[in-house]
């Protein structure tokens, strides 16, 4: 894994982006203007966030709320690993300032698989939920139902954050992750992208038998078992059985591909069946029908909230 220090980070981003991802390209637009608002942030934690680059799309997720269990950051990074074959090239964003209009930084390479089985191994439960308002916060027990309301005293309703059970223990995990990226060997960002686009010069056919020949000899036998994870149905968290027609699995689903309108949520959807396996895109299937029963008013009222089963 290499890292790329003091780099333009949304122009280097949107260079790998168009590398990889077929469709859904304006997924980008969203993360830039996350990007930008986060460098621009007094709070710390927006300086660390994790870039997914899909065939149909992008993600741009907290690092701190990635390692958090039941979050939506959590839930959207572990999906593509559980219930899709995406091929995902992922970052860590390290966000240092702006500079004559640029947002500069460091960007990490990551390998996805690798990373997910360590956020589902290290993450931390989530304990009460901050809700955050234009005019201050408050917090609530996790077990309470987010309404998504205005509140008298501290006015609209901005956005909700998990907060940690352990929030020592949160810390120490995101001070080791940056810890084990600062050993990445450095990179030319200008390099890697050509490598990605195919563009990098290819090495002479002797030398890539050459090449061959000693990674035979050195590769590892891989176990090729790969687990399926089946969302249990029995028990549901109350945020689930709030939405009344939509069940956990859908709600997973709607979550990743969510777009500003429910038109663009079904076309994301669909577009990535291709990428999916067969339950899940059956699954997939299902969940677009369902929506396009819903008229654009009834989708933008609904607050779909993606969780872990609770036991």
């Amino acid at each position: 894994m290499q890292k790329f220090e003091n780099v333009d980070i949304l122009k280097s981003l949107k260079a790998i982006m168009q590398t990889h991802t077929q469709h859904f390209q304006s997924d980008f637009d969203i993360d830039r203007e996350t990007l930008k608002q986060a460098a621009k942030s007094p709070n710390p934690e927006d300086k660390k966030q994790l870039w997914l680059c899909r065939p149909a799309g992008t993600w741009c997720l907290r690092e701190r709320d990635t390692f958090i269990k039941g979050s939506r950051e959590h839930n959207t990074f572990c999906f593509y690993a559980e219930q899709t074959r995406d091929k995902i090239l992922a970052y860590a964003v390290e966000l240092t300032g702006i500079e004559k209009g640029r947002v500069t930084g460091n960007l990490y390479e990551l390998d996805y698989k690798k990373l997910y089985e360590h956020v589902k191994d290290v993450s931390v439960p989530a304990g009460n939920t901050k809700l955050i308002y234009e005019n201050g916060e408050r917090t609530q027990e996790a077990e309470r139902r987010i309404t998504g309301d205005a509140d008298p005293g501290l006015g609209k309703f901005v956005r909700f954050e998990e907060q940690p059970k352990a929030p020592a223990a949160l810390q120490t995990i995101l001070r080791d992750e940056k810890h084990s990226r600062e050993h990445f060997k450095s990179g030319d960002i200008k390099a890697h992208i050509e490598k990605l686009s195919g563009k990098e010069k290819k090495p002479s056919l002797r030398a890539q038998l050459a090449q061959d020949k000693e990674t035979v000899k050195i590769a590892p036998k891989e176990n090729k078992t790969v687990q399926r994870t089946v969302a249990k149905t029995k028990t549901r968290d109350w945020r689930y059985r709030s939405m009344g027609q939509f069940i956990f699995e859908e709600i997973n689903l709607i979550c990743c591909y969510r777009r500003k309108t429910r038109a663009d949520t079904v076309a994301a959807m669909t577009a990535a069946l291709p990428y999916m396996e067969t339950e899940i895109q059956e699954l997939a299937e299902h969940t677009a029908e369902k929506l396009k029963q819903l008229t654009e008013e009834k989708f933008a009222g609904l607050v779909f909230l993606s969780a872990e089963d609770m036991e």
